[in-house]
């Protein structure tokens, strides 16, 4: 059994300045700060009497993670938007940000207790800093039509892992090489995307396209090592692209498609039990195809809508160590909606059924091979429920 609780306080604040400086050029700068102080606790309680050969019942184990963690974050920014012509428009941005985190984990289990904390290691405090910045470049080739162009550079911050179970009992293990996996480092994304945006048939239709390359450094990698969670920093690249078409072909009709291909999802050298290799990003499908349909009309001083809505999702891994049992098959997944709405938009009354073709797929799936077990989490079967819902104007 897993049971965890959490407390979490934070203070965030903002604050910036927008100029309009001319018709030309607009821009933004501001300075940003954010401090959260959390506890967290978990528990793992379970018969160990199978796996001794006993039965069950006669071992009990309690493994136990306490944990604070406090962080900081400061930062400043700056945005501009600057028309260079009629068809030519810059946006470009610039983020410095400082970040510091700081743990004091407690781990209790059948190895003894093990504390990571300032007094014990110096890792447990971590200090980063880095660079956002975004460049892009929009070419309006007629009224209806843009193609843009755009670079992009961000990152996430380093953090601790904090395991509750699985970690060797080894002191050893414990003194020396414990310490060096519970931090992990800070993630760099740097992207190009190229695009296009536009619409047709007298306005009936809009079409979105793109296309896009991630380049990560030290990208956040989960896995689990002897049953442990960790957190591993590897580079990973992903390509791919994205369509999506809106038609308006009569008035009430709406008719929305999409499709997103991923040509390259590679995380290389992730930690396998006994070696390092190349594998697929997680949740990450080759393809993924989406539609819609609504109609709506005038009833009753009101509006009546129909709708249904579909999507498929190809074959994907849930973690990076593509595990053959956390494998998710294709799927596809179908809902429908009738609604009713005032002319002042202030009620709304529907009726829906989610998961029509009751398809069977996992939301969530991890293997725990060290107990020979997968910790899955099946979708919602097929449902049905009505809802109301009145908006203050």
């Amino acid at each position: 059994m897993f049971s965890t609780a959490q407390e979490s306080k934070h203070i965030a604040q903002e604050l910036r300045v927008d100029v309009d400086a001319s018709d030309s050029l607009k821009w933004m700068a501001g300075v940003y700060y954010l401090d959260i102080d959390s506890t967290y606790g978990s528990a793992v309680e379970f018969d160990v009497s199978p796996y001794l050969g006993i039965p069950n019942g006669s071992a009990i184990g309690l493994n136990t993670a306490d944990y604070d963690l406090d962080t900081t974050s400061v930062a400043v920014f700056g945005h501009m938007e600057y028309t260079l012509s009629d068809a030519f428009t810059l946006i470009a941005g610039l983020r410095y940000t400082e970040d510091e985190k700081e743990i004091d984990y407690l781990l209790s289990d059948v190895g003894g207790t093990f504390a990571f904390n300032t007094s014990t290691y110096n890792a447990a405090k971590q200090n980063f800093e880095n660079i956002s910045a975004r460049l892009e470049l929009d070419w309006h080739i007629s009224e209806d039509w843009m193609l843009y162009g755009s670079y992009n550079r961000g990152h996430k911050a380093g953090n601790f892992a904090a395991p509750t179970f699985g970690v060797p009992a080894d002191p050893a293990f414990r003194a020396n090489i414990l310490p060096k996996i519970l931090p992990h480092d800070q993630e760099v994304l740097t992207s190009t995307e190229f695009g296009a945006k536009g619409s047709f048939w007298d306005g009936k239709a809009r079409l979105n396209a793109s296309i896009y390359y991630y380049d990560y450094k030290d990208y956040q990698v989960f896995s689990l090592q002897n049953a442990a969670q960790a957190i591993f920093n590897r580079d990973a690249t992903v390509s791919g692209g994205e369509i999506e078409l809106t038609l308006n072909p009569v008035q009430g009709l709406d008719v929305m498609l999409g499709m997103s291909s991923m040509w390259e999802k590679t995380v290389k050298d992730v930690p396998l039990p006994t070696i390092s290799a190349d594998r697929d990003m997680p949740m990450s499908p080759d393809y993924t195809f989406n539609a819609l349909v609504r109609y709506e009309w005038p009833v009753f001083n009101g509006y009546m809508a129909v709708q249904g809505d579909m999507k498929w999702t190809d074959e994907f891994y849930f973690y990076a160590v593509n595990e053959p049992v956390t494998k998710q098959d294709s799927y596809a997944v179908t809902n429908a909606r009738v609604s009713y709405t005032t002319n002042d938009e202030n009620w709304e009354f529907a009726l829906w059924g989610k998961n029509l073709g009751e398809t069977d797929y996992n939301q969530f799936a991890l293997d725990i091979g060290l107990l020979g077990m997968c910790s899955c989490s099946p979708s919602a079967p097929r449902w049905f429920g009505a809802s109301v819902k009145y908006q203050w104007q």
